[in-house]
């Protein structure tokens, strides 16, 4: 087994094998398809609701804040969304339980309800 030095270069560099840097590193790709909306999702929504939050804008790609309830048309994903397909023809979004692969646009096997055309 390889051993990698990471660190500084400042001398505190600490010894790693490569076995305990790839468990580091490899994401499970459906590590969020079990996660719940928290309680502080759940009031973000109802603060919506109360008209309080007017917009919500979210780095995070997990699609909670959609799971919570919080309507799509008012919340803008800036990196995107492991859950939603799009229709390049209708711009219809499709939001499912399981992890697409990545936000990339790109084709992900279904086709539009509406177009019959290859979801992105």
């Amino acid at each position: 087994m390889k051993i990698i030095k990471s660190g500084s270069d400042t001398g505190k560099d600490k010894d790693k094998t490569d076995t305990e840097i790839t468990a580091f590193s490899k994401m499970d790709p459906e590590c969020f398809d079990d996660a719940k909306p928290s309680i502080t999702h759940e009031i973000i929504t109802e603060l919506h609701k109360r008209g309080i939050v007017k917009y919500l804008i979210s780095q995070n790609v997990d699609g909670l804040h959609l799971r919570s309830g919080f309507p799509r048309n008012a919340i803008a994903e800036l990196h995107g969304n492991l859950y939603t397909e799009k229709c390049g023809t209708c711009k219809k979004e499709y939001f499912g339980d399981r992890d697409l692969g990545g936000v990339g646009l790109k084709p992900t096997g279904g086709n539009c309800k509406e177009t019959n055309v290859r979801l992105l």
